[in-house]
């Protein structure tokens, strides 16, 4: 069975991407959304919601800074 021969750049940003997908939302929804709540963002669902939006616009950014590095 043939395998696909990717850089290791290539495997670092679909691992940055599976993030963005997958793990961003869980933290966002676990760990951003208490402290959000904390803050006064009331009601929880809408904390929830900020704390993916945040966690995934997080991800997004450090994808972006690696692939301007990747560039370089």
């Amino acid at each position: 069975m043939l395998r696909p021969n990717f850089e290791n750049r290539t495997r670092f940003a679909m691992l940055i991407v599976f993030s963005v997908v997958i793990v961003a939302p869980l933290i966002g929804a676990f760990a951003f959304s208490p402290l959000l709540v904390a803050s006064g963002i009331q009601p929880y669902p809408l904390a929830a919601a900020m704390g993916c939006i945040a966690a995934e616009a997080i991800a997004v950014a450090a994808l972006f800074v690696l692939v301007l590095r990747s560039r370089k």
